[in-house]
């Protein structure tokens, strides 16, 4: 089964992001089994992730009360081989994450993700 975990405080960006995710699926062959989940940051931070689920994590850089950094290490904690694409109007804070090992599997700034 294939989680897409989606964590945006700004719920317009989460569901937007939602809908272009869904529109990609569409025109894949993706197991059905897809499951998508919103959360915000507070509950990710202490988010269990399972075995059996190969996850896909979409995050901002920055939240009120945390980053999407301290968020991407948690989750490399547990699982090494998770896809983390971060998702973010700061683009001039993109480089910061190449340089925390956080292995990033791709960034979307979200004025380009208009265009989607």
């Amino acid at each position: 089964m294939f989680r897409i975990v989606i964590c945006d405080e700004k719920k317009e960006s989460s569901d937007f992001l939602t809908g272009c995710i869904n529109r990609i699926i569409k025109g894949l062959s993706v197991n059905k089994e897809t499951e998508f989940f919103r959360v915000k940051p507070e509950i990710l931070i202490d988010y269990k992730i399972r075995d059996e689920y190969t996850y896909l994590f979409f995050l901002d850089v920055i939240y009120s009360n945390t980053t999407g950094i301290d968020i991407a290490r948690k989750i490399r904690e547990q699982r090494k081989r998770a896809f983390i694409v971060f998702v973010t109007a700061h683009v001039e804070l993109l480089y910061m994450l190449v340089n925390q090992n956080i292995m990033p599997s791709g960034f979307i700034s979200k004025p380009q993700m208009k265009m989607i």
